[in-house]
């Protein structure tokens, strides 16, 4: 109960390190452009699919959060499409900065507690809504999609309030990677200091 309460300050807090290294610890892959090149732009292939699935996730919850539980849309494939969502885009930032470090870090922090929230959400979620929920979980899959159980209503109601949540997460996700391409021009010119790198 209490990890649910306060997951946006745990991932806050578990974010911190992964931000410090980023900053603190020179790319790997800066000896190979070419390489460095093609991770990166795998990472912005993870942010846009990581995006889209926030997005989509925002626009069908919605105001309907407080309402009753929500089966369609981007939850109809998978339960919790905005987690899944978080991920890729933690993963696919590690790989705009290049660093293994930070990679390596969001797949053994960030994750793991995204996984350890999604339970907590999960189990107050049986709570509140008893077999429906049940029936729900035993259909669709945690976190990986199955798009053959995709199922949606004709139309869905976006307020405001929704649409200015999903753009403030939009522009935060999409600065990302320039903030990461500013960090390394700066560790490249000797602005921020180096203080390890990988290999």
């Amino acid at each position: 109960m209490v990890l649910r309460k306060s997951r946006l300050t745990f991932v806050r807090i578990a974010a911190l390190p992964v931000v410090l290294l980023s900053v603190l610890v020179g790319s790997p892959l800066a000896r190979w452009p070419a390489l460095e090149e093609g991770v990166e732009l795998v990472g912005y292939v993870f942010i846009g699919v990581g995006l889209a699935f926030r997005l989509w996730s925002w626009l069908y919850m919605g105001e309907r959060k407080s309402r009753g539980l929500v089966t369609d849309g981007p939850y109809s494939v998978c339960r919790n499409p905005l987690y899944l969502g978080t991920a890729l885009i933690a993963i696919g930032l590690g790989m705009c900065l290049a660093n293994l470090v930070v990679i390596i870090l969001t797949l053994l922090v960030v994750i793991p507690l995204h996984v350890l929230v999604a339970l907590a959400e999960e189990e107050h979620l049986e709570e509140a809504f008893g077999e429906q929920y049940l029936a729900y979980k035993e259909r669709v899959p945690r976190f990986i999609p199955a798009p053959s159980l995709y199922c949606s209503r004709e139309t869905i109601e976006v307020t405001p309030y929704i649409v200015r949540k999903a753009g403030r997460d939009a522009l935060l996700v999409v600065l990302a990677p320039s903030v990461a391409g500013v960090v390394h021009l700066l560790q490249e010119s000797g602005v921020i200091p180096v203080l390890w790198r990988l290999l």
